[in-house]
């Protein structure tokens, strides 16, 4: 589903413990991108209530099913740029 100038139709995409099992984290980010409204309030979130740590450990026992790893914040910066997003975290970490 792609986006036109005006940007896609959602105010939010959440990958809540998710991401992992793409295989290229990359693309599905750009692509979840562009189902964004362009709106300085329009969000993509990523997250895992269990940390970076546990997805290598899960990627490791489970490599058929996890097929990446977590995004460290530079990585994700790196992403986010291009696609004028910004990456911000939560002030508790």
């Amino acid at each position: 589903a792609g986006a036109g100038a005006e940007g896609g139709r959602h105010d939010a995409v959440l990958f809540n413990g998710a991401l992992q099992f793409f295989a290229d984290p990359v693309a599905t980010l750009q692509q979840a991108a562009g189902l964004l409204r362009r709106s300085p309030h329009s969000r993509l979130v990523v997250a895992h209530v269990s940390g970076a740590a546990f997805v290598e450990r899960e990627r490791q026992e489970n490599p058929m099913t996890v097929l990446s790893t977590m995004p460290t914040l530079a990585e994700l910066s790196a992403i986010a740029g291009p696609l004028g997003l910004q990456v911000v975290t939560p002030y508790f970490l």
